[in-house]
This record gives C-alpha cells, structure tokens and sequence, in this order.
C-alpha cells in the first residue's frame, strides 16, 4: 500500500503536538523518536511495528495522545484491531521513506526546540551575571567608600592628637564616706 506524503499536513500535525507544553509532551516525544529510529533501523521487526494503543493512552495521556495519534498517522502508523479486540498502531507500510521524513522533521524540531531552551537560558545566565556584578561593584563601591571615610577619619584624629597631645588626667581624687555631715553617733552606753 502506497503512502502519499503530503507535508502540510505533517507541518499541521507537528504544530499541533509542539503546542502542547514540553512538560506534557516530553516522554510522548522521545518516545517517538525512539520507535519510528527503531522500525527505520528494523524494518522487518514486526514488533517494532505494532504498539498497544490502550497502553500508549495510559502512559502518556489524553492530550498527548490526541496530540501524538496525527503524527503516527502521517509516518504511516494505522489503528487496527489484533485478534484480541485491542486496538493496536500498526506499522504497515515496507516503504520507510515517510517514516523516515517524519522522523528527521521531529528530531529537527527536537534540535530546534533545544537551542532555543539553551539560548533562553544564556541569555537568563548573563543577565543574572550582570546583576551579580552591578551588586558586587556596589558593594565593592561601599566598601571602599567606607575605608577611606575611616582612613579620613583617623588622619584628622592623628592631627588632632599632634596640636592637643594627651595630658594627665583631669579626673579628681574621690574620698569615700561624707566629711560635711554633721551627725554624731553616741557610741556611750545606751543603758545608763
């Protein structure tokens, strides 16, 4: 069975799986890049070629899934039944050629996808070391700022010292016990 290609709707069908948040998509999409490598590798594994939608469904989810189920239909995975009633994605095709388009257009997103994520995060990296620095320059400033206002201020407690040297202290003797009181104590017997 012939598979035409028709890359518009492969574009439709990545777009809408890249819409979904990398959160949600990420073990969906490696995944995925995982089994169409391995039936573009193995084409004549039969194992390779069939997987459990129901156990697809759990794994990754409605969303996902619904995302997911366009982009096997264009690499040219078709829903059967097996012989049990389970629902399988089965690969059908002996032409891998789709497969293999589909893959290199994933793996491009992937790579594309990426670069953008490392870009973002050089450009958060520097900024934040721009950051960094203006506050370490003005610490730095500070700090500077601070030892010449002390160096300042010893230089004009030295000149200081130099013209009114330190002299003896002004500080008066100190007598314990009042001399001005005029109480006397009878020191007599009381009894008497």
């Amino acid at each position: 069975m012939a598979l035409e290609f028709d890359p518009g709707l492969l574009d439709f069908a990545l777009n809408e799986f890249f819409n979904l948040s990398l959160f949600k998509r990420k073990k969906a999409m490696n995944m995925m890049v995982k089994i169409f490598n391995g039936v573009i590798k193995n084409p004549s594994n039969e194992k390779l070629k069939k997987l459990k939608y129901t156990k697809l469904l759990e794994k990754w989810g409605a969303e996902v899934m619904n995302a997911a189920l366009p982009l096997f239909q264009v690499a040219g995975f078709n829903q059967i039944n097996d012989e049990t009633g389970a629902t399988l994605l089965a690969y059908t095709n002996a032409d891998t050629t789709v497969l293999e388009i589909v893959h290199a257009s994933l793996n491009e997103r992937v790579i594309q996808e990426n670069n953008e994520i490392e870009a973002k995060r050089a450009a958060i990296s520097a900024q934040t070391k721009k950051k960094t620095s203006a506050a370490e320059t003005s610490e730095a400033r500070r700090k500077r700022l601070l030892k010449e206002k002390m160096k300042l201020g010893r230089k004009a407690f030295e000149a200081e010292r130099k013209t009114n040297p330190i002299g003896s202290s002004k500080a008066t003797k100190i007598n314990f016990g009042r001399k001005d009181v005029g109480v006397e104590f009878d020191t007599g017997d009381a009894g008497g």
